[in-house]
C-alpha cells in the first residue's frame, strides 16, 4: 500500500471569511453606536409644563414674530427695533452682539416652519441660549361646573 505525498503538499485555495466577517460586524456597530451623536437642529433648554413664571428681566431680550412674520425686539418693556426675518441676523449681530440670551414669542397661527426658520436665524445672530414663551392657559369655568 502505498500513500501519495502529493495529496498533503497540495494548496487550499479557500478564503476564510471569519475575520472578514468579524471586521465588518465591529465597523458596523462603530458607526451605529456614534451616528446619533451628531444631531442636526437646534438646541433648546425647553422648560416643563409646570414651570412657574418667567420674571422680566431689562437685559434679556425677547423676539416676537407676529402673523404677518414682522419681527419685534425688545429688552424688558421698551420695545427697539422692529425688522423682518431676511434681516434678523444683522440686526443681531450689529446691535446686540454682547446678548446671548433671548426668549422666542409667536403667534399662536403662524406655521411651525416659519418659527423655525426664525430660531434659525436668531442663532445664526449669535443668541446661543433660547426660551420659548407662551401663554398661560385659561381654565373653562363651564366644565369645572356640575349641573
Amino acid at each position: 500500500m502505498k500513500i501519495s505525498k502529493q495529496a498533503h503538499n497540495e494548496n487550499l485555495s479557500e478564503m476564510n471569511l471569519t475575520p472578514l466577517v468579524d471586521v465588518v460586524m465591529v465597523l458596523m456597530i462603530i458607526f451605529m453606536v456614534t451616528a446619533p451623536l451628531e444631531p442636526e437642529g437646534i438646541d433648546l433648554d425647553l422648560p416643563d409644563a409646570d414651570a412657574a413664571t418667567i420674571p422680566k428681566d431689562d437685559g434679556k431680550l425677547t423676539i416676537y414674530m407676529e402673523l404677518d412674520k414682522t419681527i419685534t425686539i425688545t429688552a424688558g418693556e421698551k420695545q427697539l427695533i422692529t425688522t423682518e426675518l431676511k434681516s434678523l441676523k444683522n440686526v443681531l449681530l450689529n446691535k446686540f452682539s454682547n446678548k446671548k440670551e433671548a426668549n422666542i414669542k409667536a403667534d399662536k397661527e403662524l406655521k411651525y416652519e416659519e418659527i423655525m426658520k426664525l430660531l434659525v436665524e436668531v442663532r445664526k445672530g449669535g443668541i446661543t441660549k433660547l426660551g420659548l414663551l407662551v401663554n398661560k392657559k385659561k381654565k373653562d369655568k363651564t366644565k369645572d361646573k356640575t349641573e
